[in-house]
């Protein structure tokens, strides 16, 4: 008998995946232009406060174009700058298509943990490149 409910409802992250995949290879006249706000927390070696904290609006204007504004910055500029660089890589990935997205082909993912910020769970996977490519992410 598992010692918890959480052990009960432990996400499949295949499953996590392959929906995450099927979305993103849906026919781009279908989806929608979408905004989603990201926090980003800059640390120095194994500090365990962020030297910097920025958040960032990214447009998602269409399957091979986003665009980004930083909304707010604190902290350690160098922060912002990596923040910037990181993100001027994202949106000039999109021109490339497929080569960068996220997926199984490109990354392999490992579930961190669950959060609960509404209605719907969200999970914290931690992405590891499967080549080297300044186009890709990790983290």
């Amino acid at each position: 008998m598992p010692s918890s409910t959480a052990e009960l409802r432990s996400p499949d992250v295949n499953l996590i995946l392959q929906r995450l995949e099927d979305v993103q290879h849906q026919d781009p006249a279908q989806s929608r232009p979408y905004e989603v706000t990201r926090e980003y927390k800059v640390f120095r070696g194994y500090d365990k406060e962020p030297t910097s904290e920025v958040t960032a609006q990214i447009n998602f204007v269409s399957a091979d174009m986003k665009t980004y504004k930083i909304t707010q910055a604190r902290g350690n500029s160098i922060g912002q700058k990596i923040v910037r660089e990181l993100l001027d890589r994202e949106t000039e990935a999109a021109k490339k298509g497929l080569g960068s997205q996220i997926s199984r082909t490109n990354y392999d993912f490992v579930l961190l943990r669950q959060e609960n910020f509404g209605v719907v769970p969200e999970y914290v996977l931690r992405i590891v490149p499967k080549r080297k490519d300044k186009y890709l992410l990790n983290g």
